[in-house]
């Protein structure tokens, strides 16, 4: 279950929410737009891990392009390889 909590609603029961993260993910919104959620480490970890491991891939990827490129093949991206990762 994902519940909608608003910033002043999280701000003046913040420990409630945090324990209620163990169990349920609670999306934090301003004015009715989301601009955080509280889910618990358990959760979060497996979602960072998966993050890095596409970030890493497309590094991968970025430099097999550039090695095609020394090697006379595609056009060069390198330029644009800090846009990509961010």
């Amino acid at each position: 279950m994902n519940a909608k909590v608003s910033v002043s609603e999280t701000h003046s029961h913040l420990s409630q929410w945090l324990k209620r993260g163990k169990t349920t993910s609670a999306t934090i919104t301003n004015r009715g737009k989301p601009v955080g959620v509280v889910i618990s480490p358990k959760k979060y970890e497996p979602m960072r891990r998966a993050e890095a491991y596409l970030r890493l891939l497309q590094l991968a990827k970025t430099f097999r392009e550039e090695e095609d490129v020394q090697r006379g093949h595609g056009t060069s991206g390198l330029g644009d390889m800090d846009r990509r990762l961010l």
